[in-house]
C-alpha cells in the first residue's frame, strides 16, 4: 500500500491534503453503495452495524463523506466539524500531530483499517479502529452519544471517558483513569480506573497547574475532605476540554 503524508497549517489545508488521495460522495467520485460494501468487507465484525448506519444514506447537501486510500498523517489538530466532514474513511493509518475531535452534532463517523495515534483526542462521535489507539496525552469521552471501538490496544497518559463508551478489544496501557466504569467494556476494566476513590488531594498533585487554574479557587478549602470525582464540581467541563484541544498538557 502506498503511504501519503502531509504538512499543512491551516484547516482548509487540512481539506486539501484529506481531499488530494481521497475521494469524496459530495463530488461525485464514489458510488454510496459501492462503497458501503467496501467498507463492510474491511471492518471489524463489531463495527458492521456502524457502518451500515453511517453509510447506508448519504444524502447531505452539506456535509461530506470522504474515502482516503494510504496513510493520512497530518502535522495539525484534525477537526471534523470545521473540515465539513461527517463521514471519514481511511485505508490504512491516520496519525495526527494535534488533537483529532470527532463530533456527535454533526454525527461523525470515522473508520480507520490500520492505527490512530493523536496528540490528544475528544470524541462525541463514532470511531472504529481495526489496529491500535494511541494517545500521547489525553483521551477524552464526551457526552453519551456515539462509541469508540478499538480492536487491538490502546495507549494513553490520561483517560476520561466521562459518560461516552469505549469498547477496546485489546490490552489496555493507560497511565491515569478517571472517571465512569461502565463506560469501558461494560465495567469489566474496573481496575484501571486507578484515580477512582483517591482523594481529591492526590490528583490535585498530579495535574498540570495551567489545569488547576481551571478551578474554582474554593477547591483549596475541600481538599482534604473530597473524592477524586469532585473535581469536575469545581471545573466547567467544556472549558476543560477547550483545553485539552488547545493542545496543553493536564498532568504535569
Amino acid at each position: 500500500m502506498k503511504i501519503y503524508t502531509y504538512i499543512k497549517s491551516n484547516t482548509m489545508e487540512i481539506k486539501e491534503t484529506i481531499y488530494k488521495n481521497g475521494k469524496s460522495v459530495l463530488k461525485g467520485e464514489l458510488d454510496s453503495k459501492a462503497l458501503l460494501q467496501q467498507v463492510l468487507s474491511l471492518a471489524h465484525k463489531n463495527s458492521h452495524s456502524a457502518v451500515k448506519t453511517y453509510l447506508s444514506e448519504l444524502d447531505s447537501d452539506h456535509l461530506d463523506t470522504v474515502y482516503h486510500q494510504g496513510d493520512l498523517t497530518l502535522t495539525e489538530d484534525l477537526n471534523l466539524f470545521e473540515c465539513n466532514i461527517c463521514n471519514l474513511i481511511v485505508d490504512g493509518n491516520l496519525i495526527v500531530d494535534g488533537c483529532l475531535s470527532i463530533y456527535d452534532d454533526p454525527e461523525t463517523f470515522v473508520f480507520v483499517t490500520g492505527n490512530v495515534r493523536a496528540t490528544n483526542m475528544v470524541t462525541s462521535g463514532t470511531l472504529h479502529v481495526n489496529g491500535n489507539l494511541e494517545v500521547g496525552q489525553c483521551l477524552l469521552g464526551d457526552y453519551n452519544h456515539g462509541m469508540t471501538g478499538v480492536y487491538g490496544s490502546a495507549k494513553a497518559r490520561f483517560f476520561c471517558p466521562e459518560e461516552y463508551f469505549f469498547q477496546i478489544e485489546g490490552p489496555i496501557h493507560f497511565d491515569y483513569a478517571l472517571g465512569n466504569t461502565y463506560r469501558l467494556n461494560d465495567n469489566a476494566q474496573k481496575k484501571l480506573f486507578n484515580l477512582n476513590d483517591k482523594p481529591l488531594a492526590e490528583l490535585i498533585d498530579i495535574l498540570h497547574p495551567d489545569v488547576l487554574a481551571l478551578l474554582d479557587p474554593e477547591y483549596l478549602e475541600i481538599l482534604e475532605e473530597a473524592e477524586t470525582d469532585a473535581i469536575w464540581e469545581f471545573m466547567e467541563w467544556r472549558n476543560f476540554l477547550k483545553y485539552v484541544r488547545s493542545g496543553k498538557p493536564v498532568l504535569k
